[in-house]
This record gives C-alpha cells, sequence and structure tokens, in this order.
C-alpha cells in the first residue's frame, strides 16, 4: 500500500523545525540558504507554493544582462516578466538613478560617470540574475577611420594625417555601421565593409567586396592585384552598400545599394551565401517598382519577431522580409508592393533611408526627404507618431529643437529613447520615449555643444565651422548601440567612426 503523507501535517512539523532553527528564515529562497529546501517543500506543500515560483520564474527579469547609460540622458528599464515586484539591487544603482521595488523599473538620469560594475538582482530576497551597469559621458572616447586621432577627418588616411589609398584602417565616407555578438564593429566604407574586431580600433582584419583586398575600393572588384573594377556583381564584390545588420543568427546581411541587391554573408565568410533581389549573384538587379526589385536598398533593422526591415529609397518605401524568406510580405508607405509614389502623410513616405524596430516590433523610420520620422505601431501601415514636424502633412526642414534636415540615421537605446542622425544639421538629436503624437522636443543634441538652433559642420562651440575633435559632427548619417548599450556614430563627412 503506498503511504501517503497529509500535506497539512508537512506544514506543522516544518513550522516546528524553522522555530527552532531561527537563522534558517533569513533569505528563505535562496538556494545557498541553509533553510532553501526545508522552505521549498514547505512552500510545495501550501497553497502559494512560493519557493516553487521563485526557481520557476529565477533568471534575469531586465532585457539586457549589461547596460550603458550616459550622464543627464533619462533612463527607463521595464521588467520583461510578471515577477517583478520586491526587486532590489545590490550594491545599489548608480547615482541619480532609482529603482521601484514594486514593479522592478530603473528610472531616473545618472548623474556621475562610472566604471562598469556587477549588481546582484535580488526578489524577496532571493538572487535571480547578475547585471553589469556602467554610466559614461556623452562624448567621444575612441575613434575608427583616423588611427586614433580625434582632431582628424582625412579620407583614406594614410597613417600620417596624410590623403592616401584604401587601407586596414581608413575610411571613405563611412555611413552606417553595425556589431557583433563579441562586440566587433562592421563599417560600411565607398564599396567595401571592414571588420575591427572588439578592442581594436585602427585595424580592421577583414574586408568585404574587394576579394580580401584591403588597398582596393572599387564598385564589383574584378582584379585585386590592380585594383580594377568589374563589368557586374559577384558573390564577393559590392558597389556602394548603404546598410548593413549582424543577425542573431550570426549572419551579416548588407543592402548593396548601386547593384540593386540585399547579400546575406555567414559568420565570418566575405562571400555572400544568400541573395535577395535578383536571381542569381552574378545578376545586376534594378527595373520597374515590384515584390522582388529594390531600386536604391538603404537602410536596414532586424526585428524581435525574426527576419529584417528595409528602407528602399527610391522605393519611397519600406520592406519587411520575414526569416528565410527571400520576398517581403509586408510593405509600408506605398499601398502595394508595385507603387513607388513619394506621399507626406501617416501612410506616406519620401525617400526613407534608415528603419529600427522597437522591442513590440513597432518601426521608426527616417523618412528624409520629408524631414521627419514617422513611428509605426505594431501591425499598422498607418503612423502614429511624427517626429520633425508639428503635423503628418508638413515637411520643411528646419534647425530647432522640434524640427529635423534630411535626417539619414535612426537608433534606440536600451531605454528606447529616440537617437536621429539629423545629417543635414551635423548633429544627432535625443528624443525621449514618449506618446506624443507631434511636436515633440528632443532633450538633448550631439555635435552643437547643447545648441538647438546651431547646424555648424565640426562647430567650434560658437556655431562656426573650424575643425574635428570628440565633440564635433559633419554630416552624419548612421547610428547604432552595441548589445551593451554603447553608442557609435557615422561621422560620415569627417571620414570616421565615433565611440562613445
Amino acid at each position: 500500500m503506498k503511504l501517503k503523507l497529509n500535506r497539512l501535517l508537512i506544514p506543522f512539523f516544518l513550522f516546528t523545525y524553522l522555530e527552532c532553527n531561527p537563522t534558517n528564515l533569513a533569505n528563505p529562497c535562496d538556494p545557498k540558504s541553509d533553510s532553501f529546501f526545508t522552505q521549498l517543500i514547505l512552500s510545495s506543500a501550501s497553497e502559494s507554493g512560493f519557493c516553487l515560483g521563485q526557481i520557476v520564474n529565477s533568471g534575469n527579469p531586465y532585457p539586457f544582462s549589461d547596460f550603458t547609460f550616459y550622464k543627464n540622458i533619462p533612463v527607463s528599464i521595464f521588467p520583461t516578466n510578471n515577477r517583478s515586484s520586491e526587486i532590489r539591487l545590490v550594491p545599489p544603482p548608480p547615482e541619480g538613478l532609482v529603482l521601484d521595488s514594486n514593479n522592478g523599473v530603473l528610472s531616473g538620469q545618472a548623474t556621475t560617470t562610472s566604471e562598469r560594475i556587477q549588481y546582484r538582482v535580488l526578489r524577496k530576497g532571493a538572487e535571480v540574475a547578475q547585471i553589469t551597469i556602467e554610466v559614461r559621458d556623452l562624448v567621444a572616447s575612441r575613434v575608427y577611420g583616423q588611427f586614433g586621432n580625434l582632431n582628424s577627418n582625412v579620407e583614406n588616411n594614410d597613417g600620417f594625417g596624410g590623403i592616401g589609398v584604401a587601407n586596414s584602417g581608413n575610411l571613405s565616407f563611412p555611413d552606417q555601421i553595425t556589431t557583433d555578438d563579441t562586440f566587433g564593429l562592421y563599417s560600411l566604407s565607398g564599396s567595401r565593409i571592414l571588420y575591427f574586431p572588439n578592442g581594436e580600433f585602427n585595424q580592421a582584419t577583414r574586408v568585404y567586396g574587394q576579394k580580401n583586398v584591403f588597398s582596393c575600393d572599387v564598385p564589383n572588384l574584378s582584379d585585386g592585384n590592380s585594383c580594377l573594377a568589374g563589368p557586374g556583381p559577384t558573390a564577393e564584390t559590392l558597389h556602394t552598400p548603404r546598410g548593413l545588420i549582424f543577425t542573431k543568427e550570426g549572419n551579416l546581411i548588407v543592402s548593396d545599394n548601386q547593384n540593386r541587391r540585399i547579400l546575406s554573408f555567414a559568420s565570418n565568410a566575405t562571400n555572400a551565401s544568400r541573395v535577395f533581389g535578383p536571381t542569381d549573384f552574378n545578376t545586376q538587379g534594378g527595373g520597374g517598382t515590384s515584390i522582388s526589385v529594390y531600386n536604391s536598398p538603404y537602410g536596414l533593422s532586424e526585428s524581435p519577431k525574426g527576419g529584417f526591415y528595409l528602407a528602399d529609397r527610391l522605393g519611397s518605401r519600406v520592406l519587411y522580409f520575414p526569416k528565410d524568406s527571400n520576398l517581403p510580405t509586408e510593405v509600408y508607405g506605398q499601398p502595394d508592393f508595385n507603387s513607388n509614389g513619394a506621399a507626406q502623410s501617416a501612410s506616406g513616405l519620401n525617400s526613407p533611408r534608415a528603419v529600427v524596430a522597437d522591442s513590440k516590433d513597432g518601426i521608426y523610420v527616417a523618412d528624409t526627404d520629408n524631414n521627419r520620422v514617422l513611428y509605426f505601431p505594431t501591425g499598422s501601415k498607418v503612423a502614429e507618431r511624427v517626429y520633425g514636424q508639428s503635423t503628418f502633412f508638413n515637411s520643411a526642414g528646419s534647425v530647432t529643437r522640434t524640427g529635423l534636415f534630411s535626417p539619414g540615421g535612426v537608433a534606440l537605446d536600451q531605454s528606447e529613447n529616440l537617437y536621429v542622425a539629423d545629417t543635414g544639421s551635423s548633429r544627432v538629436l535625443i528624443f525621449p520615449k514618449t506618446n506624443q503624437t507631434s511636436g515633440i522636443s528632443a532633450f538633448a543634441v550631439i555635435g552643437q555643444f547643447n545648441n538647438f538652433n546651431c547646424n555648424a559642420s565640426n562647430n567650434n562651440g560658437s556655431c562656426i565651422s573650424a575643425g574635428a575633435n570628440a565633440s564635433t559632427l559633419y554630416f552624419p548619417a548612421g547610428v547604432h548601440f552595441d548589445k551593451k548599450g554603447k553608442l557609435y556614430i557615422a561621422d560620415t563627412s569627417n571620414n570616421r567612426i565615433l565611440a562613445y
């Protein structure tokens, strides 16, 4: 006969045990606690099942394990699960930030810089995860493309401050960047892509589009010995690429603009393994706008549901490609896949250059020639928010706290504040996460010494154009955050990438 223990008696005996061992009551659900297994049995015999719930719902409640916050920039980090009450951090969060123990939201503005620190995440006294936080100044600390010199902006820098030819450390008008899981950086540069491994700012170790020859930078290279351009594309050539992303699957996806195609490269490979648009690697795309013709593919963004978004500039549209599909299934800015008319409305676009998806798969689109950014919520082809304009039907560019002039890049930080590369104004504007629909004010500006009404290239601090330094920008076209939340700006006409 199977022995059954009355579940009503278990709490009684365990309560007696705990009464006799009061030290076991501290941190009762912490696996390191002496009373953990006792409390686990007790909870399994009760209706609450508290410690069992703690085990099932253990793990990091936040969307990231590593955070980088910038001084005086608003922080708003929400837990991603419903077990977020009675959370605290040990040690306490950085100065200026507050953790609401009732809902686990970390918010405020960091007021002092700090090195990266590891924090224990506790819930009801039990450790459920560890995270790291670093607070930095919003001033460039490192530079790519200029051999470590933040005061240089030479195209194809020869390493001594003079104009040279392409090499493994210089750049030519880089306009988009991305990073991989190891924090290596990919940068567009002319008709090539350079890969700089983590921590290496002066020397790329891999080049795409030039048959592994760092000294060449020509469209559709045919001969690496003499850097001669070829008659057409192949799986290992590029012609003025304009967008790139590194996916969760470890693939590099590139919009090969003048070849009118999209390429996918497997991890570390410099020969493409997949092509979108043309029927093969040796055929150039183009033709009448359709579901498979992309006449000016630009910015890319990975979707949280898988797949990616493409800003097709001359098509005045944004396309969504599901994971493993060679054709898009959704179009924004046009009524169908065969239309390409420009429009200024809540559902129209005019030559968009960039797109970024948020955590809910809503998308922000840099609607460049309408001098605005539109936000389309998940599942809607009608924008509910406009940045840079007072209404959905205005399009004039302006240099103000609420205006934009030829925006070329968009990115979201870990709090989902919006960063816009306002290319024509030589600045990056930072907008708060908001539900406001129009007339939205930026709360910070990079590149113009906190002056929202200045658009001087390489501003000297008095709204006069001068030389490049760690605080200036010159027609920046791209903005990006890595997985630790660190900011990068493609400072295009300064021929450099800035790391903050």
